[in-house]
C-alpha cells in the first residue's frame, strides 16, 4: 500500500510539473527590456551629455577665457562624482574603462590631430618634434624611473614596487597631450606635434615595459634586447600601417565618382580599420591615426567634391569634440569611480621629476639641435614647450589597464590622477596669461593666393639652390624632391582626372582652385551673393580647371610668373 502511494504522488508530481511547461505564458501590454538597451541607453545619455557640457562652456566665455575647456570638464565631472555619489548611482554607469577609450573615443581624437596637422609646417620642424617626441620621451621614462625606483628601494613609498613596475609607470606618466595654443605656427606645431607622437611613444614604451613586468620572474638579457628591437619595430610598423591606410582611403574615395555621397564614409572607416588593425599586430595605432590623417588629407579632398570635403571635416570634429568632453569628464568622474591609495611622497616626487625632467630635457635636446642643425629655438620658445607638456586621458587610460596582480596600481592611479589636475586646471589655466606676459609672437591670418605661393616656391628654390652648392641636404630639399614625386606618381594613381604635372604648375592648380572655393564660400556665408551668383561661379571654377589642361596650364604659369615679377603699381 506504501508503495502504491508514493508512485501515486510521483504521477501527480510529474502530471503537474507538465502541466507547467505546457501552460501558456501571460499576455502583458508592457515587456521592459531594460537589460538588453541598457547599454544603449547609457550611451545615448552620455552623448547627450557631452552636447549639452560644450553649450554650457560656450555660455560661460568669461570663465573659459580664463580657465581652458578641459580644465572646467574635468571640474564639472567632479561635480557630477558628488552628485552620483549622493544618488548611490552604480559605477559601471560612469566608469573610466580602458577598452572603450582606446577602442572608440582615442581613435577620433588622434585622427583630428593628424589630420588637420599643418604638414609643411610639421616637416620644416621635423627634426625638433622628433627629437623632442622620441628621445624626449625615452628620457622622461628612464629619469622618472630611474628616480622613484631609488625612492623605492629606500621604502619612501608606503607600497612597495617592483623595478618594472615603477618603470612601467614611469613610462606612462610621461604622456602628454597635445594642447592647441594661439602662438606663432612654428610653436604650434612643435608643441602640438611633440605631443601627438609622444604619446604614441609612451603607449610604445608601456607595451614594452608591461611585458617586463609579466615576465619578471624569467626576465633574461636576450628578453632586454629584444624589447629594444621591439621599440623600433612597434613604431615604424605603425608608420607603414598609417601610409598604407591612407593610400586605401584615397583609391576608395577615388573609385566613387558616381557615388559621392558615400565618399566620406570610406575617408572616415578607412583609417578607423587602419587603426583596429594596429591593434591587432602589436603596431603603434596611435602612429597609424596620425600618420593616416597627415598622408591622406590632400588626396581624399581631391577626390571628393565640396560637400563632401566639408562633410569629413565635420564629422571629424565633432567626433574629436566629444571624445574629448566625454573623456575629461570620465577622468573627472574617476575621483570615486576607480579604487585610490594616497601616498603624499609618492604624488609629490611624481609631480616634481615630470616638471623638472620635462624641463632638463627640453633644454638639451634644444641646445644639441643649435650644434648639430642649426636650429635656433628662442629661449621665450623654449619655456612654452616645457611648460607645455600637460598629462592627460592617455597616461589614465594605460594606468587603468594595468594588470590586476601589480600592488601599487591603486597608488599609482591616484598619482596619475593628481599629476593630471595639477597640470591640466593649473598649468592650464596659467600658459594663456603667460604666453601674454612673455609676448610670444602670435600666429599671422594671411590668405593664401597665387602670387604668394609662387612667391614661396621661388624662395624654396633659392634655399634649395643654395644648399646644393653648400653641399647640404634639408627640408627644402627634401620637400621639392617629395612634391616632384607627388605631382608625377602619387597624384596621379591616388586622385581622380589629374595629369602628370610639374612641380610648380601642381601647385598652381591647387591654389586656383582652392582660392576661387574659399571666396565663393565666404561670399556665400556673407550673403553677397544671390543663387544664380553662385551658380556663376560654380562655372568660373569649372572654366578655370579647363584652363588647367594639357594645352593651357604652360601659359597661365608663364602669365602668373610675370605677373609676380611686375613692379606694384601707385
Amino acid at each position: 500500500m506504501r508503495k502504491k502511494v508514493n508512485l501515486s504522488v510521483l504521477f501527480f508530481l510529474f502530471l503537474s510539473t507538465k502541466a507547467q511547461e505546457v501552460a501558456p505564458a501571460r499576455f502583458q501590454i508592457l515587456n521592459p527590456k531594460w537589460e538588453e538597451m541598457e547599454s544603449l541607453f547609457v550611451l545615448a545619455i552620455w552623448v547627450l551629455l557631452t552636447g549639452l557640457v560644450k553649450v554650457f562652456l560656450t555660455k560661460i566665455k568669461p570663465v573659459v577665457k580664463i580657465v581652458p575647456d578641459s580644465a572646467m570638464q574635468i571640474i564639472l565631472g567632479i561635480g557630477l562624482a558628488g552628485l552620483f555619489a549622493i544618488l548611490g548611482l552604480d559605477r559601471r554607469f560612469y566608469v573610466f574603462d580602458s577598452y572603450t577609450f582606446f577602442a572608440f573615443l582615442l581613435p577620433p581624437i588622434i585622427f583630428d590631430a593628424g589630420y588637420f596637422m599643418p604638414n609643411r609646417a610639421f616637416f620644416e620642424n621635423f627634426d625638433s618634434i622628433m627629437s623632442f617626441a622620441v628621445v624626449g620621451t625615452v628620457f622622461n621614462t628612464f629619469a622618472i624611473g630611474g628616480s622613484l625606483a631609488l625612492l623605492n628601494h629606500f621604502d619612501w613609498f608606503s607600497v612597495k614596487s617592483s623595478t618594472s613596475e615603477i618603470f612601467l609607470f614611469a613610462s606612462l606618466i610621461s604622456a602628454v597631450d597635445p594642447v592647441e595654443l594661439n602662438v606663432n605656427k612654428m610653436l604650434f606645431v612643435t608643441v602640438f606635434g611633440e605631443a601627438l607622437f609622444n604619446d604614441a611613444i609612451s603607449v610604445v614604451l608601456y607595451g614594452i615595459f608591461k611585458s617586463f613586468t609579466v615576465a619578471s620572474d624569467s626576465l633574461e638579457a636576450g628578453q632586454l634586447f629584444l624589447g629594444f628591437i621591439a621599440f623600433f619595430v612597434v613604431a615604424f610598423g605603425g608608420v607603414v600601417v598609417g601610409i598604407t591606410s591612407a593610400a586605401l582611403s584615397a583609391l576608395a574615395t577615388k573609385i566613387t565618382g558616381e557615388t559621392p555621397i558615400i565618399a566620406p564614409l570610406l575617408a572616415l572607416v578607412v583609417p578607423y580599420i587602419g587603426y583596429i588593425l594596429s591593434e591587432v599586430i602589436s603596431f603603434s595605432s596611435i602612429i597609424a591615426a596620425a600618420v593616416c590623417g597627415m598622408a591622406m588629407k590632400q588626396y581624399v579632398k581631391s577626390n571628393m567634391d565640396q560637400p563632401g570635403v566639408e562633410t569629413v571635416r565635420c564629422t571629424t570634429r565633432i567626433l574629436a569634440i566629444s571624445s574629448e568632453t566625454a573623456t575629461f569628464l570620465l577622468l573627472g568622474l574617476a575621483t570615486i569611480s576607480v579604487d585610490h591609495h594616497w601616498d603624499t611622497v609618492f604624488v609629490c616626487s611624481t609631480v616634481l621629476f615630470c616638471l623638472v625632467y620635462r624641463v632638463v630635457a627640453i633644454l638639451v635636446l634644444s641646445l644639441l639641435l643649435k650644434i648639430t642643425r642649426g636650429n635656433q629655438i628662442s629661449l621665450v620658445n623654449r619655456m612654452i614647450i616645457c611648460y607645455g607638456g600637460l598629462r592627460g586621458p592617455i597616461a589614465f587610460g594605460l594606468v587603468v589597464s594595468m594588470p590586476a596582480f601589480i600592488v601599487g596600481k591603486s597608488m599609482f592611479t591616484t598619482a596619475v590622477l593628481a599629476v593630471i589636475f595639477f597640470s591640466v586646471i593649473l598649468q592650464g589655466t596659467t600658459i594663456r596669461p603667460l604666453l601674454s606676459w612673455l609676448k610670444v609672437e602670435r600666429d599671422e591670418v594671411s590668405t593664401e593666393t597665387v602670387t604668394s605661393v609662387m612667391q614661396s616656391e621661388s624662395l624654396d628654390y633659392a634655399i634649395s639652390g643654395i644648399e646644393s652648392i653648400a653641399g647640404t641636404r634639408t627640408h627644402q630639399r627634401i620637400n621639392q624632391l617629395f612634391e616632384r614625386v607627388n605631382s608625377k606618381f602619387l597624384r596621379p594613381v591616388l586622385t581622380r582626372n589629374t595629369r602628370k604635372l610639374d612641380h610648380e604648375e601642381e601647385k598652381i592648380a591647387r591654389t586656383v582652385r582652392k582660392v576661387v572655393l574659399q571666396e565663393a564660400i565666404n561670399e556665400e556665408s556673407s550673403n553677397q551673393w544671390e543663387m544664380r551668383e553662385m551658380k556663376d561661379s560654380e562655372s568660373k571654377i569649372k572654366s578655370l580647371e579647363k584652363l588647367l589642361g594639357p594645352e593651357n596650364v604652360q601659359l597661365l604659369h608663364n602669365v602668373l610668373h610675370s605677373m609676380s615679377k611686375a613692379p606694384p603699381t601707385s
